[in-house]
This record gives structure tokens, sequence and C-alpha cells, in this order.
């Protein structure tokens, strides 16, 4: 029988951690990078990214925001993808402030918005009962032209309700895109024009 010797590198292990993720093994992801460490491989963004998306699918954000950290100290960028799974991870913990926080860093750093960064940050805001905010954020998704969905506008109108302001979206109502989104999602907790 013939043995081959697998080599293992970045890919490998970005494969490995990226299916601890989708298994909910944040601690198997962990100890992933502690075993490339030994192996002198290098983690890359896709690999912390993973890492930090499998920890905050398991509701630790905290080790999300160490696998932030130690991104940062490694002198790699933190992307969109990077803001989005740490943001969603502090989202999911009720840690809204730090989701708040993560969302002006990603800003400050002109990283591109997506519709679930976004998404986590008025969800985040609702937590907060923070309704301007996520109105503001919704406003923000419209000028820069961020794609909407279901959840953008369920998550703004949730973030109205629990603050007793549905009626404080109807200023936004006129700048909203006639969409198939927005028909199904926000105006129907708008009163009539």
């Amino acid at each position: 029988m013939i043995t081959q010797h697998v080599e293992l590198d970045a890919t490998t292990y970005n494969a490995a951690v990226s299916a601890c993720e989708r298994g909910g093994e944040w601690k198997q992801a962990l100890e992933l990078f502690c075993q490339m460490t030994c192996a002198h491989v290098e983690p890359n963004s896709i690999t912390y990214n993973a890492g930090i998306s499998a920890c905050g699918a398991s509701g630790q954000w905290r080790k999300a925001l160490e696998l932030c950290g130690m991104m940062t100290a490694s002198m790699l960028e933190k992307d969109s993808v990077t803001y989005s799974a740490a943001i969603s991870s502090c989202e999911k913990a009720g840690e809204w402030r730090t989701a708040l926080s993560l969302f002006c860093e990603m800003q400050a750093f002109t990283i591109e918005l997506h519709v679930i960064t976004c998404n986590a940050a008025i969800r985040a805001c609702a937590q907060g009962g923070k309704w301007r905010a996520a109105l503001e954020h919704l406003s923000l998704m419209v000028d820069c032209m961020v794609e909407t969905d279901d959840e953008t506008f369920s998550a703004a109108a949730c973030a109205c309700e629990k603050c007793d302001r549905a009626y404080d979206m109807q200023p936004s109502h006129a700048a909203l895109p006639e969409n198939r989104y927005a028909e199904k999602g926000i105006r129907r907790f708008l009163p009539p024009c």
C-alpha cells in the first residue's frame, strides 16, 4: 500500500476552519489556529474570517473579537467579511454597543458596506432601543446604494416598534426605493400617505 504525505498549507487549514464554522465547532477552529502556529503556517484573512464566524455562530463573541485583534496584530487588513462576521457575532450575543462600535470602525476605514453587515447593525440598534440610529443606518444603505432585503426593513421596523416609534419611519418612506423588498417589508408598517 502506498501512503502519501499531504502538505498542510494555509489552503488546507482554511478548509478545515471553514468546516468547523459550518459544524459549529468553534473550539476545534481555535485549535486549528494553534496547529497552524506549530506547523509554521501563517493564518491569512480567510482563516481569520472563518474562525471569527465559527466563534460568532456559537455565541463566542469575545473569542471572535480576540481573533479580530490577532488579525490586526498579524498586519492583515480586515475586510467587509471580517466586519460582517464580528458585528453579527456581537449582535447575536446582545452586545449591541460593541456591534455598533465595530460598524463605526468599519466606516472609518472606508470598508465597503454590505447588506449582511448593515442588517446586523440595524438589529443591534433595535436591541439597544436606538430607533433613530436604526433609521440612520437604513438611510445610509439607501444613500450608499447598498441592496436591501426583507430583513433590512423588518429590523428597522422592529427598532421603531420596540420604542413605539413606528410612525417615525414615515419620513424615510419617501426616500425608500420602490422595490419588492420595500413593498413587502417596511411599507406594511407605515400609515398610508
